[in-house]
């Protein structure tokens, strides 16, 4: 009988995971101090981001399809400018966009990088991407920093955070 309670258990774990759409995206930075570089990966699900670029710009960019818009990489700098912020050691600093790629299936990577950084002692980031489009939006922050593994969630609740070394 316990084993039976078990499984259905499970499968009702299991189940609600379908029933709720997932609306998160997963960004890497980490301190390059031979280049004196903050190096970028955002990663999010193309539809998410799409249907963000969609609602800005009244355009379907149709990202990883053979369809793309051509001003799509113009467009996306735009985007994350209005959307991702970074301040280092109480200084706002930007972020260059280097470029996307696509994982194949469902995946796109934004890369971006920060010139000029050679210490940190804080760092603070506001990534409010996609939440003006899904309330339930969670924008996670993996940071490498001085050696020093951190992460961030932020939400429409706390779209901001800091982190001190």
């Amino acid at each position: 009988m316990r084993a039976t309670n078990l499984k259905y258990f499970f499968l009702f774990i299991l189940m609600s995971f379908s029933l709720h759409k997932i609306y998160i995206s997963i960004t890497e930075i980490s301190h390059n101090k031979t280049n004196n570089t903050l190096e970028i990966s955002s990663r999010f699900f193309i539809n998410d981001l799409d249907d963000a670029l969609k609602q800005t710009f009244n355009k379907d960019f149709e990202l990883g399809t053979d369809s793309e818009l051509s001003e799509t990489d113009e467009k996306l700098k735009q985007y994350f400018f209005n959307h991702f912020q970074i301040k280092i050691n109480d200084e706002w600093v930007a972020a260059k966009f280097i470029g996307k790629d696509f994982d194949g299936y469902d995946v796109v990577y934004c890369y971006f990088e920060v010139e000029n950084v050679t210490k940190i002692k804080t760092i603070s980031i506001k990534n409010t991407s996609i939440m003006e489009v899904y309330e339930e939006q969670e924008n996670t922050i993996q940071l490498d920093i001085n050696g020093k593994k951190d992460s961030m969630l932020l939400n429409k609740n706390k779209q901001s955070a800091t982190i001190h070394y």
